[in-house]
């Protein structure tokens, strides 16, 4: 009896394995660990508008060099969902907090830190820099942009990229259907009586099973097959009515009498 090594044994099996193309829509929810089918563009621009990255306010700096503190009337304020419709210009600021959008003509954020208000005033202390603070529109990616490609094992983090591109449901390749197959007199199914001690309890196919489901495939057991040709034989046709795409046995491999 020759043995093979488990490379060879590897290489033969993937050589013989067909790439399935079938696939399905799934939610967000459901696609970890799936594999993606199609390309999948951006619906959105992300940022859509200038945004701050910091609690602040918003203002036009033309001297980044100075060094003495702004007094400035604070003309609104900006949120997150909730932006100021104004402008401001020299001598004014806005309010802003993080997410929220940036107005037009104000080319920095000061930070809430750097700021001392004082009723409708707000007096800055430097450092100023322009464009500080602001994370421009489309600073992560454009609308129409593909940023997942097919055959992507889909991980949390591709999911939460395509949710902020604007998806709900993900084209995904069907999971490959394994049917599992365990032989030999002595098992017994886990959470049977254990009888005399001359048997034992089978754990390859629940172990198999998880395994499989924890790798996107669909898990079926058959269950155990006898050391026989003709238990062995329905055991197998139950797999092959099952429309398995593989057919994973354990055990009955040796070159006993009874390895079939």
């Amino acid at each position: 009896m020759t043995l093979l090594h488990p490379d060879e044994a590897l290489q033969r099996i993937l050589a013989s394995a067909q790439t399935l193309s079938e696939t399905e829509t799934v939610p967000l929810a459901s696609a970890r660990g799936r594999v993606l089918a199609k390309p999948l563009t951006a619906r959105c621009t992300l940022p859509p508008f200038d945004v701050s990255a910091m609690d602040g306010y918003a203002c036009v700096v033309d001297t980044p060099d100075r060094r003495t503190p702004m007094r400035l009337k604070v003309i609104g304020e900006s949120a997150a969902g909730h932006p100021f419709m104004g402008e401001p210009g020299h001598g004014e600021a806005v309010r802003v907090m993080t997410g929220a959008a940036v107005p037009r003509t104000a080319n920095t954020i000061v930070l809430r830190e750097q700021a001392e208000e004082d009723g409708a005033r707000v007096v800055l202390h430097p450092p100023f820099e322009p464009g500080r603070h602001i994370r421009r529109k489309g600073l992560d990616f454009e609308r129409g942009a593909p940023l997942l490609h097919p055959g992507v094992p889909l991980d949390a983090r591709h999911i939460g990229l395509a949710a902020a591109m604007g998806h709900a449901r993900l084209a995904v390749l069907r999971r490959p259907k394994v049917a599992i197959i365990a032989t030999g007199d002595e098992l017994l199914e886990p959470g049977a009586p254990a009888g005399d001690g001359a048997r034992v309890f089978s754990s390859n196919p629940s172990w198999a099973a998880a395994m499989i489901s924890g790798a996107a495939g669909e898990a079926l057991i058959i269950g155990t097959a006898g050391d026989s040709v003709a238990s062995l034989t329905a055991a197998l046709d139950a797999a092959r009515d099952s429309r398995a795409d593989i057919i994973l046995t354990c055990g009955g491999v040796s070159a006993g009498a009874r390895d079939l």
